[in-house]
Order: structure tokens, then sequence, then C-alpha cells
């Protein structure tokens, strides 16, 4: 009797438990799968709804500094997907490349670029054994809402930055788009700085300048303490889409509106009244546009004066400058913009690889006393020079370059570059004279703007 009520006790769990699964898997297996596979086909079907396909802000990077990019993807029900960019990929921009695509169920609802595609993929893959990451970019992406409006909210699967896809309507024309987004980013990049200012809130006030694609800020939160951050953006066919929307000192915005005869931004989000007015504070030197152009170089070689006549073109507009001095640097030179001072600066860099010495040259900054006894510094865009204009002073615009603040030598020096020979390892080899000039120490460097 007792082994019989033994056995009871423990089949009657074992019973009731089985007799318990199929309940739990009606109740929520099922159902949940059903609604998984019902999300996955509502959007393959929304994505290939829009005709005239999808207007993207694509962000790549972990921390979306580099800013965002306009993409267009049109979506077909046969699988297929065109990604057309507005920048230069691996392919020229605004030429679409076509590849497959999947939605797929991992933990949530997936849209998947599952077949190499020359566009999209070109930011995630690795630009070389030391930068596996390349510009960080995802091609997976995890579908977060889909709004009111009809937008679709998705995020990144590995760096999680958001991407939201807008529908086209049947007027849009991405090449008209481009030139657009040209037009505007050759219109604000004019100005290195703006002020961000309330007409009904006074107390808003925020001062930005326009690196790549992002704005960084500064303000004073509620404490007065200055507060400095980073707004990615894309710019858009009239004006700027900030990566999210933004909230400082009470004010939501994200959207702006670039008017060219008022030289503003204007908030395009409803009820918010900031606009964005050129701004130079007033130890501002010049402008990115100023300082393009012919100029005479006076420096010293190893303490003898030298003259050359040397050319400042753009490279990447607001940011850096093309110095070409070969009687000095052999190779271009790059000179680094600052847009919120409006000053110019000269550091270590690498030049290239001069092939009759077979070695990489370098240019070194470089502080030499009076007596001869000198140092110099290889770590890359640290040590160096900044512009020190005069004003325009007796009618001759000048630049001086003088010690950027870096070094920890005595202010007796003589700052500027000497050129050196390294390795492809990194090794320091010698000094380089294989230049026009013949030498390779030069201090004293003062730019004199010559009439182009």
């Amino acid at each position: 009797m007792k082994h019989r009520l033994y056995l009871t006790l423990i089949i009657l769990p074992l019973l009731f438990a089985s007799s318990c699964v199929p309940v739990v898997d009606d109740v929520f297996d099922s159902p949940a799968a059903e609604r998984m596979a019902a999300k996955q086909k509502e959007l393959r079907t929304l994505l290939a709804s829009a005709e005239n396909g999808w207007l993207a802000d694509y962000y790549p990077d972990k921390k979306a500094a580099l800013g965002g990019y306009a993409m267009q993807f049109h979506f077909y029900a046969d699988g297929t997907v065109d990604a057309t960019c507005e920048m230069d990929t691996h392919l020229p921009a605004g030429e679409s490349d076509e590849s497959e695509y999947d939605i797929i169920y991992d933990q949530s609802v997936l849209l998947t670029f599952n077949t190499y595609n020359k566009v999209l993929h070109f930011f995630s893959e690795p630009k070389g054994s030391s930068d596996v990451d390349g510009w960080a970019g995802d091609y997976e992406f995890i579908l977060m809402d889909i709004t009111d409006a009809g937008d679709i909210v998705m995020k990144g699967k590995k760096w999680e930055r958001r991407l939201v896809l807008r529908r086209c309507d049947a007027a849009f024309d991405f090449q008209d788009y481009i030139r657009n987004v040209e037009a505007t980013f050759d219109a604000i990049s004019g100005y290195g700085m703006f002020a961000f200012q309330s007409e009904q809130d006074t107390n808003v006030w925020i001062t930005g300048t326009v690196v790549d694609r992002t704005f960084n800020v500064t303000y004073n939160d509620t404490d007065t303490t200055s507060v400095t951050e980073k707004l990615p953006y894309t710019i858009t066919n009239n004006g700027i889409r900030l990566y999210e929307p933004t909230t400082i000192q009470n004010v939501t915005f994200e959207n702006f509106v670039w008017n060219e005869a008022d030289e503003k931004y204007a908030c395009a989000d409803p009820g918010v009244d900031l606009k964005g007015i050129p701004y130079f504070p007033p130890d501002y030197q010049l402008k990115y546009a100023e300082i393009l152009g012919r100029w005479r170089l006076n420096y010293k070689a190893y303490l003898t004066n030298s003259v050359d006549t040397v050319e400042i073109t753009l490279k990447k507009k607001n940011a850096t400058f093309t110095l070409s001095c070969p009687k000095i640097f052999t190779f271009p030179y790059e000179l680094t913009f600052d847009a919120a001072k409006g000053t110019i600066a000269l550091t270590s860099q690498a030049l290239g690889f001069h092939e009759p010495s077979g070695y990489y040259i370098r240019a070194c900054a470089y502080a030499m006393d009076p007596s001869g006894s000198a140092s110099y510094q290889t770590s890359v865009g640290t040590y160096g020079m900044v512009g020190n204009w005069n004003h325009d002073e007796g009618g001759e615009r000048k630049i001086t370059l003088v010690n950027n603040g870096r070094w920890t030598v005595d202010v007796n020096r003589f700052f500027g570059i000497t050129l050196r020979t390294f390795t492809s390892a990194g090794t320091y080899v010698g000094t380089f004279t294989g230049n026009i000039g013949g030498g390779y120490r030069f201090t004293d460097m003062v730019l004199t703007k010559l009439d182009d």
C-alpha cells in the first residue's frame, strides 16, 4: 500500500506537467511565431510597396561621429534591392548596385542585406589589416517601429545606429536630391560657426562649429556649466536633419532649413522658433575661403633666411588644406583648420615614400634653441605650430606660425619642421635632404598673401 501511494505521488506531478505542455504552447509559442511571421510579411510587403523607393539617413561609425549620408533603397517583391548613395563608395555617387535582401526572425524582425552590395557594404568592410571595422556601418537592421506617418524606424544590429526609411513620393528624383545636397553643403560649410538662438527664450544660446557632418555645440546647462556635445547630422536637399531629436536647454529640435538669402538656419520642427546664424567670436581670425590661394613663405633653413611661393588649396572644406611647397616638403603637406577659431595649424605628419632613398619621409615638429640644440616630436597631429594672423596690418595679410602650446620646452626657441627618414616599420634612420631646397630644418615661418 505504501509502495502504491509512493508511486502515485511520483507519477501525478509528471502527468500534470505533461498535460500542461500543450497549453503553454498554445498560449505562447504558436501565437508568438505567428505574430513574428505576420510582422515579417508586413515589413516585406511595406518595403516593396514604395514604387519610388525609400530615402534614408545612413550613419556609419560606432558613435555616428562621421555624420550621416543620404541613401535611397528600392526594395522589390522578388527579394532584390537597389542601393544608391550621395557619396562615392565602390561606385560613384548616385550610381546604384543590386543585391538581395531578406526579412528574417532573429529574436526580433530583422532586415538583412544578405548578398554583397557595392554601395552599402562599402561602409562595413575592413579598410586594412589594422582597421577591421572600416567605417563601422551596419547591413542588418532590427525593426523598431512603423510610425503613423509611415516611416520605418530601425536600428543596426551590430553598431546600433538608428536608421529611418522615409517613403519617396512619385516626383522624387534622387539625382536632383544629390545635387541639392551638394549645393546645401557648399552654402553652409562656408561658415565655420553658428549661434542658435530662440526668440521665445533669450536664455537659449548655443554655439556650434560645422565639422564634417557634425555640429560641435557648446552651451550652458542649468548650473551655467559649459557643456560641449557632438550632434551628427545628414545634409538634406534644403538644410540638415540631426541624427535624432535633441533637447538642449528645454528646446527639442531635429530639422533645419537653410535660407541662403538671410544666411541662417530656421528650425523646421513645429512650434520651435530656434534659428542659427553665422557667428564669429571676437578673436576669430580668417574664414576657410580667405586662406585659399598663393602665399609667399618666408622661413629659415637652419637659421638661413629663405623665401618661396606656396599654394594653399582645398582638401576637406572647413577642415583641412593642402599646402604645396616642393622646395621644402617634396610631398604635399596637410594644414588643419580650426573652424571655431579660424586658425590653421601645421603639425607632425607622414609625407610619403621617397623612392630614390627607399625610405618614408616624415615631417616632425621641431624646436631649436639659439645655440643649435634641438628637439623634435614624431607623434602625428600633436606637436607643431599654429597660425597667428596680423589682422591685415599695413595692408598685408600675414600669418605667422608659432608654437602651438604643446611643447614643454622653454619659449626661447625657434619652432618649425624637421624632415626625417623612417623604414616601413617606423624605425628612425636619419635626416632627409632629398628635397629641392636640400635642407631638413625649417623654422620662423611667415605666410604673406599674394594677389591671385
